[in-house]
């Protein structure tokens, strides 16, 4: 068996001493990632946000909270499709039924795919552009956008 077939995978509530490890992840996928703050006020607000845990080493994270219409699941960064799947899946749970929104990146397809295969449909795509040239974003790890604005 690999290593990752082995691995077992936590599925667990966020807490504040998981910050640092979790803006190590951001500051790594984004040029302009969500803040400490944001995360502080989200776990202060009661949003659900959770982590995947491997060990000791966190391979993911996700939040989920109400908007003015069902929830909205965002960020959602994985190690792997399998690793998001698990925070997906987790994070509704904690929600009532109904309409959830989650908005992936075009350029990940893996998350696209999950999306898809959770019954998700599309309801509408916009176009990123950027004046300039566009920064680099290694989009294989982001299942869910926080924002159009951030993510």
């Amino acid at each position: 068996m690999t290593e990752v077939a082995d691995r077992v995978t936590v599925f667990r509530p966020m807490k504040t001493d998981d910050l640092d490890t979790v803006m190590a992840i951001e500051r790594g996928i984004y040029a302009h990632p969500w803040t400490r703050g944001n995360f502080s006020d989200s776990l202060d607000a009661g949003y659900y946000c959770w982590i995947a845990e491997s060990g000791s080493e966190i391979v993911g994270y996700g939040v989920v909270r109400q908007c003015q219409e069902g929830w909205k699941v965002g960020p959602l960064f994985a190690e792997n499709v399998g690793d998001a799947e698990t925070i997906l899946r987790g994070l509704l749970t904690k929600v009532p039924e109904g309409t959830f929104f989650l908005d992936t990146p075009g350029t990940n397809q893996a998350a696209v795919d999950l999306a898809v295969s959770l019954g998700l449909k599309p309801m509408f795509e916009t176009a990123r552009m950027y004046r300039g040239p566009a920064p680099e974003i290694d989009t294989a790890k982001v299942f869910g956008i926080t924002t159009f604005e951030l993510g």
